[in-house]
């Protein structure tokens, strides 16, 4: 029978479960593991880990996991793989630097991250920079889904645009985070004081793979990526 659980320590990763363009970067990404012991195992999401141990996951030959990155639904890292740690995050900088460190150093880093590119969405905003803004806005809340403010920014360009299902979509998306009236309060007074705008660049990006934001930042020891 094959194992349904490994031990971090006979565990290297190789890459992600995810292809990213810049324009979805930061982001968090859920790793994909090779076995020490057996290098033609390879095991990729859903899975969950704890502790030191990873459970439930998807075991593929290392040849097929070469098809699936080939398709782009993996990626794997150019250099040599990292070695597994215990209560750690894999990400992505904006710039694609690949980042693995103590899950709280990564909240925190985020967290930062966010808030500057949230600076720099109101600066562009004031300035009647409409693509930067909406640019930062974007990047803020790749960076910590609970930028609100970057969630008004991009729900105000998107009223000037003549969007307001657009718009509305973004205080969906806001809606864990501010009472859907007090988020159009918010959007209202980024309108009054935003100047005229054309469309900002980018509208058609190309949208993000069946893994996008498969995995988050954990809160506890226990570590899931569902």
């Amino acid at each position: 029978m094959k194992p349904t659980a490994w031990s971090l320590a006979d565990l290297e990763i190789i890459g992600y479960a995810d292809d990213r363009d810049q324009t979805m970067l930061p982001a968090i990404v859920p790793p994909v593991f090779r076995s020490i012991s057996n290098p033609d195992i390879v095991l990729v999401p859903p899975f969950a880990i704890r502790f030191d141990v990873v459970e439930r996951a998807t075991q593929l030959p290392f040849t097929e996991a070469e098809s699936l990155r080939d398709r782009q639904e993996l990626t794997f890292f150019p250099g040599s793989p990292l070695a597994a740690q215990p209560d750690h995050q894999l990400w992505l900088r904006r710039n694609g630097q690949i980042v693995y460190q103590p899950a709280l150093e990564a909240r925190r880093e985020l967290d930062q991250l966010g808030k500057l590119a949230t600076e720099r969405a109101k600066a562009a905003l004031a300035a009647g920079d409409m693509a930067t803004a909406q640019d930062a806005a974007s990047e803020a809340i790749l960076s910590n889904d609970r930028c609100v403010t970057a969630f008004v920014i991009k729900a105000a360009i998107r009223c000037k645009l003549g969007k307001p299902a657009a718009a509305n979509l973004m205080a969906e998306l806001a809606s864990h985070l501010l009472d859907a009236n007090d988020f159009h309060t918010l959007v209202e007074r980024y309108c009054s004081e935003m100047p005229s705008l054309s469309a900002p660049p980018g509208q058609n990006r190309p949208s993000a793979s069946p893994m996008f934001r498969i995995a988050t930042i954990p809160v506890v020891a226990e570590l899931k990526y569902v």
